[in-house]
């Protein structure tokens, strides 16, 4: 199925040509009530032929999403991966139609954020291609894109949801722009989600890393599925990213996040868990967020996962030991200014709603950052047991936690994360993380001068 895009401004062709080219992201306000499709679909976006000619026709094809409200009438509309097409004038695009068909998509373009009918978009899309044959290999990229989370197991689709949320973080983390990760094609089975994402420049060799991070211990992560991307902006900043599987996704456990920035040396570590919906229905009006638990007993390997991530935090806290067991030399003490944090430890957990997995779209999966030894708080407080004696962690019963976009500004800004570090240490996460057969994406920022934050 496909969703008009109607836009009446014949200028904004030339706009949305600059956008389709150089592969960027284009936003436009668009009438609430009109537009009628899912939330993601293929997009035709139909602008009039010039300002003298106000014939509308199909000009661009992409993928179009209704994005939040931005005023009380209307909606930001979102086009990703937009190509443009030699216009295509309405009258005949209908005419190539089969007659039955022609009241359906002359309806359907009479006002924006209409879908056409799926049945009339077949015919659509045939006309479409017969008179314009260039466009067939981008409408089936677009549909390949679209369709490929529908072609993935329950599980499958958990896994590359929390990778692409863990990368989507880092990102955000490093200041670049996640619209990349909208772009993305089914890859190979087993291979993480960074493997399926484009553009970008996709190394296939894991020894790059050490090259380019100089963190030697994680080059020994070089395991069957992996994926290698580097990420940056015309600012200067640069991030890393290794997305590595050992198992193969219908036996991983859960996914973790390791960022590492050099300057100042600081690491941070976040452990992915899924949130479930209780069984009884909420009552009528209550907020999406109700509902939803984590009940650390239906985890068997969340005690262990706790016990990796108790000794990371030692490790790398504080007062981090001045020689570690391997006899590795410390780093030198931290700068009093670049090192200050209001929490100055290196391991969170993220409490994820369960959200399907959207591959075509950019946005980080909702839920509750907390921080370690927060958590250890939570799970031994009478606020969080449960009437039968089990612990239940939810947004009923904790009533602090942090959002994405305030844990992304703790972390761009160096409020949060360790002070001191050892990529020995690095390397032991990353191998343990691996041997609970959990998925890890490593990210590791290069930026360009030093930020400045006053929030």
């Amino acid at each position: 199925m496909a969703t008009v895009v109607r836009l009446d401004a014949a200028e904004l062709r030339d706009e949305l040509k600059w956008h389709a080219e150089y592969r960027l992201d284009y936003t436009e306000p668009m009438p609430l009530g009109e537009w009628s499709g899912t939330k993601t679909d293929l997009g035709v976006v139909l602008l009039p032929l010039s300002p003298e000619e106000p014939e509308p026709a199909l000009s661009f094809v992409c993928l179009a999403a209704k994005g939040r409200k931005v005023a009380t009438r209307f909606a930001k509309a979102e086009f990703t991966y937009l190509s443009q097409v030699d216009p295509l004038p309405v009258t005949q695009w209908l005419n190539a139609m089969p007659p039955q068909f022609r009241s359906h998509l002359e309806s359907a373009i009479e006002r924006t954020g209409r879908s056409i009918p799926p049945g009339t978009w077949t015919h659509a899309r045939e006309a479409l291609v017969e008179k314009r044959p260039g466009v067939r290999d981008h409408l089936a990229k677009l549909e390949a894109i679209l369709d490929a989370r529908f072609e993935l197991t329950q599980r499958e689709q958990e896994v590359l949801q929390e990778q692409k949320d863990a990368v989507g973080v880092a990102l955000s983390v490093a200041r670049i722009n996640r619209a990349p990760l909208a772009v993305w094609t089914k890859p190979v089975e087993n291979a993480p989600f960074l493997t399926g994402v484009e553009p970008g420049d996709t190394r296939e060799d894991v020894l790059v890393i050490h090259d380019a991070t100089r963190a030697p211990g994680w080059a020994k992560a070089g395991e069957p599925y992996i994926g290698v991307t580097e990420f940056s902006d015309a600012a200067g900043n640069a991030l890393t990213v290794m997305n590595v599987n050992r198992h193969k996704i219908e036996e991983i456990t859960g996914v973790d996040l390791l960022y590492y920035r050099h300057e100042p040396a600081s690491f941070a570590m976040v452990q992915y868990k899924r949130m479930a919906r209780r069984a009884t229905k909420g009552a009528k009006g209550e907020s999406s967020e109700s509902g939803l638990e984590f009940r650390p007993s239906s985890d068997g390997s969340f005690e262990e996962e706790l016990e990796r991530m108790r000794t990371v935090d030692a490790l790398a806290g504080s007062k981090a030991p001045k020689e570690d067991q391997r006899g590795q030399e410390p780093l030198p003490i931290f700068d009093p200014v670049l090192g200050y944090r209001l929490h100055p430890h290196a391991c969170w957990i993220k409490l994820c709603h369960p959200e399907a997995f959207k591959p075509v779209e950019s946005d980080l999966v909702r839920g509750m950052y907390l921080p370690l030894d927060y958590y250890e708080q939570l799970a031994v407080s009478d606020v969080t047991l449960g009437p039968k004696g089990g612990r239940v962690i939810s947004y009923d019963n904790v009533h602090k936690w942090i959002n994405n976009t305030l844990f992304v500004e703790l972390m761009s800004g160096g409020w949060i994360g360790s002070r001191t570090l050892q990529t020995a240490w690095l390397s032991e996460t990353l191998e343990a993380a691996l041997s609970a057969k959990r998925s890890v994406v490593i990210a590791q920022e290069t930026a360009n001068g030093r930020r400045r934050h006053r929030r």
